[in-house]
């Protein structure tokens, strides 16, 4: 019987399939990464939409009546809030193209070890192919040898062949 397919290169392919799991791996943080930052853009846009209501309605409350006095201090309190907010969001923004920049290395290196394993699986296909037809090759072989014994014995005078009734 023949022996059963090897592929040497085993230890490679597992390699290479441990690297595209980490590129995966790293892909998702960015991800996450990413949609993290999306969430926090969202919440300060939310924040300083907030804020910017609360100031015109301080303005208005202060202008609406005639002796009434504009609080100047807590306007000036929400200015500053509100810069702080939009220098957050684009801070955040900054942070996102990066994390973006990164995403698109990520995926890049994720491409390559995709690459690199394919060619080894490719590589083990051939092999176990060419392994299958020597196998086959050989069973083929032993097969034609036990026929021609058989045929050998069968024709061979005395070789039991032929039945004599007596």
């Amino acid at each position: 019987m023949a022996k059963r397919f090897e592929f040497r290169l085993e230890t490679v392919r597992r390699l290479r399939k441990q690297a595209q799991d980490e590129c995966r791996r790293a892909v998702a943080g960015r991800l996450r990464q990413i949609s993290e930052a999306r969430g926090r853009i969202a919440r300060l846009s939310e924040q300083l939409g907030g804020q910017q209501v609360a100031a015109r309605d301080l303005v208005l409350a202060g202008a609406g009546e005639p002796d009434a006095r504009l609080d100047v201090r807590a306007v000036r309190q929400h200015r500053v809030y509100m810069n702080h907010l939009h220098q957050s969001i684009v801070e955040t923004r900054q942070e996102l193209a990066r994390l973006g920049d990164l995403l698109a290395e990520d995926q890049a290196a994720l491409d390559g070890a995709t690459k690199q394993l394919r060619v080894i699986d490719k590589l083990e296909e051939k092999q176990r192919k060419r392994h299958e037809l020597a196998v086959q090759r050989l069973e083929t072989a032993e097969s034609d040898e036990i026929a021609t014994q058989h045929a050998r014995r069968q024709g061979a005078p005395g070789g039991g062949a032929a039945f004599v009734d007596g």
